[in-house]
């Protein structure tokens, strides 16, 4: 008996058709066997975006009617019936009445009305894309007001700019859900920071490819984490991801790769963030990658600890920095000393822990370009100050006057040149995974070229120091300054032996990239392809490789034409080798032709894989100009909605605010207040027009009332589309 029930409990239950009679809502799709509700799906703002029937479930023989019962009685998917019911002008018991009152407080929404919205809309969203306070937006109304625009008189406060920003947030929230649940392959890049209020956030974004073509990567949310450790931060991940929609299930059957820092909390072998990603996954792995600028900077870091002196050389630059950026007095003095001079001054900048590269090279610089003018106030400072001034001021001069400190000033600036360019290729979003090892190793080229050949800036000095040391510099080169030699020093062996260990780390660093999966991706770059016959041939190994790492991925009719549309692929391609790889991709993914759709899976796959961290890093920036110390308690749901905004590529002149104000007219609690209510005083009647006086003037035929005008088709739908249809109409100042 006990085998019996086994073997039902095994047995699988399909998909009903004539479930679709019984609940309209639900729609089948047979390529992702699976189950959804269409109506949640067409209203993620008001639908339960975990819910299995919007997310998709069933498949793998698991169908049950249970789930449509159950689905059929919940809160939310109810209104998002009751909309699509308004929407589509299907007329019930009870949506009949409903859209009969819609009809006639729609038609206030006249074209003054919708320019007044869109004015309130547009300064909220303004407040919001500069990281204001919304205590700013009724003194910007007021000033709007003052310039001549019709801004009306509701809305105008503290509630009203938070609720309409609410707004602006939902909608572009939508758009991301719809568009991260239609991807089919996506990456997701995070990374922690600590902000005003010493708060753990971390911030998650999800890269995937657009109906354009073009890898986009979106901001997803950012979470307060309960706890700092691998389990903390990948729980955080999860709920941020949650947010959008993106199940456990949902992500696993997207999840291509992910894009963390080095830290060990996130790429750790045993226990990290990545490693628990892939151990989640059943059958199959995915592509963890490491930000190749933050790669650069390590590998630079760890050849820099070779070399002694550039300790030393590192921390005199530091104390530079220092010595002036802590004292106004000092700055003032030598900024006069460089006018006396007729020299050039530039504030002394440090070397910060993230864009290493890029601040070491603003500091070198700066010390370069005002060097006769900071050795001669060190100089005045020695013989002037007192106490442990004097005493720094003295250490100070003499070691930047020294041969080494100079030789090793101007060899940096040149090292560091042809490393930041590499650092902002790196950072650009349209970076191509092939095109990293190409420009990496054009950078390691350059830097073997400096073995041999000085750089500019040590060819400068080279000119310009004399026998005797005295080195000509200035704007001009009309100032001399004596250089002393502290202990002998073999500077060629010096340099030659730090740029071999640039060399040496950084190709360490990057291994990862040289090693499949990730290089066997560089067979998609047609600029290097052979020519006829060996073009027949090429790649084919490749392709395989790819395709088994991929594999559950791909349903069978998928797996079976990639090896053929491949060779169509590279006969269309191999006369093409003038234009880039990523324009070439991106347009093929756009058009996707009918036989190249299965050989793109693996191109969309490429797209969605990111090789930078630049995007959330800059993300990082806008937090803490959100959150600054005199808002430190500003709450996280704000916070979110906040770094949505900032996140936006759309700026304020471009900004359509008619979507928003769809969506704030809609999926209000309370029916909308949008046009001015006559008051009226106790005691006083308020007075009528002509033509509804119970008594014209003799002679006349009463006048008919004027039409109002329609409001525009979207805003009329949205109003028609209030979810709780209740006509209690608000106070003027109330959201």
């Amino acid at each position: 008996m006990s085998g019996v029930e086994g073997e039902k409990k095994k047995k699988k239950k399909k998909y009903q058709k004539d479930w679709e009679s019984r609940y309209e809502w639900v729609s089948f799709d047979e390529k992702k066997d699976e189950m959804f509700c269409k109506f949640c799906r067409e209203y993620p703002l008001l639908a339960d975006v975990k819910s299995a029937l919007f997310v998709g479930c069933g498949a793998g023989g698991n169908f049950r009617e249970d789930t449509l019962f159950h689905h059929n009685k919940s809160g939310k998917h109810l209104k998002c019936e009751g909309k699509w019911k308004v929407e589509k002008n299907i007329n019930t018991k009870e949506t009949a009445p409903i859209q009969q009152a819609f009809h006639q407080a729609a038609k206030t929404l006249n074209d003054t009305t919708v320019k007044r919205m869109s004015a309130l809309f547009n300064t909220a969203f303004y407040v919001a894309k500069e990281n204001n306070a919304y205590s700013k937006f009724q003194s910007l109304c007021e000033l709007q007001k003052k310039n001549g625009v019709d801004m009306g008189s509701m809305y105008q406060n503290y509630n009203g700019c938070k609720v309409i920003v609410s707004s602006i947030v939902d909608t572009e929230k939508s758009k991301i859900i719809e568009v991260l649940r239609n991807a089919r392959f996506l990456s997701v890049l995070s990374e922690g920071s600590t902000d005003s209020s010493v708060t753990e956030q971390e911030t998650v974004f999800v890269r995937y490819v657009g109906t354009n073509g073009h890898p986009d990567t979106q901001f997803v949310s950012i979470v307060a984490l309960q706890s700092a450790h691998a389990e903390g931060v990948l729980t955080g991940i999860d709920e941020a991801l949650n947010s959008v929609g993106l199940s456990r299930e949902l992500l696993d059957s997207k999840l291509v790769g992910c894009n963390f820092d080095g830290a060990a909390v996130m790429l750790g072998s045993k226990t990290g963030v990545a490693t628990r990603m892939r151990e989640r996954l059943v059958g199959r792995d995915i592509v963890v990658l490491h930000c190749v600028a933050h790669n650069l900077e390590l590998g630079v870091l760890d050849a820099i600890k070779q070399v002694k002196y550039l300790t030393i050389f590192q921390s005199t630059v530091q104390l530079v920095y220092k010595f002036y950026y802590y004292s106004p007095k000092r700055r003032r003095e030598l900024s006069e000393i460089a006018k006396i001079l007729e020299e050039s001054t530039i504030s002394q900048t440090g070397l910060q822990k993230t864009r290493w590269i890029a601040s070491r090279r603003r500091a070198l610089i700066a010390i370069e370009k005002s060097f006769p003018s900071v050795v001669d106030h060190l100089n005045h400072a020695a013989s002037t100050g007192k106490g442990d001034d004097k005493a720094r001021a003295k250490g100070i001069v003499q070691e930047i006057c020294s041969e080494r400190f100079v030789r090793f000033l101007y060899f940096m600036i040149d090292v560091t040149k042809i490393l930041a360019d590499l650092s902002r290729q790196f950072q650009n979003e349209e970076l191509f995974i092939t095109d990293v090892m190409v420009k990496l190793q054009t950078c390691l080229l350059r830097l073997e070229e400096l073995k041999h050949r000085p750089g500019e800036y040590l060819n400068k000095l080279n000119s310009n120091l004399s026998q005797d040391l005295e080195l000509q510099t200035g704007k001009d080169l009309t100032r001399q300054v004596k250089i002393t030699i502290k202990s002998p020093f073999d500077f060629d062996k010096t340099f030659k032996t730090f740029l071999d260990n640039v060399i040496e780390y950084v190709n360490v660093r990057f291994s990862p990239i040289q090693s499949p999966p990730v290089s066997l991706f560089s067979v998609f770059d047609h600029v290097t392809w052979p020519h006829f016959p060996a073009l027949g041939l090429f790649g084919t190994d490749q392709i395989c490789d790819l395709v088994e790492f991929f594999k559950p991925m791909f349903n069978e009719a998928e797996l079976e034409a990639m090896t053929e549309q491949w060779l169509e692929l590279k006969v269309r391609l191999h006369r093409q080798r003038e234009v880039s790889p990523f324009a070439t991709y991106t347009s093929l993914l756009a058009a996707r032709p009918e036989s190249l759709k299965a050989i793109l899976l693996l191109i969309e796959i490429l797209f969605a894989l990111s090789t930078s961290t630049a995007k959330y890093e800059r993300s990082f920036s806008s937090m803490k100009r959100i959150k600054t110390g005199f808002r430190s308690s500003l709450n996280q749901e704000s916070l979110v909605g906040l770094m949505r905004v900032a996140n936006m590529e759309t700026s304020v002149n471009h900004f359509d605010p008619v979507p928003a104000i769809s969506n704030w007219l809609g999926n209000a609690k309370y029916r909308r207040v949008v046009t001015e209510q006559p008051t009226v005083r106790p005691g006083i009647k308020p007075q009528l027009p002509a033509a509804e006086q119970p008594d014209g003037p003799q002679g006349f035929e009463p006048l008919e009332e004027p039409a109002l005008p329609q409001a525009p088709p979207c805003l009329l739908e949205a109003y028609e589309s209030d979810n709780d249809h209740d006509t209690d109409s608000l106070s003027l100042d109330s959201d």
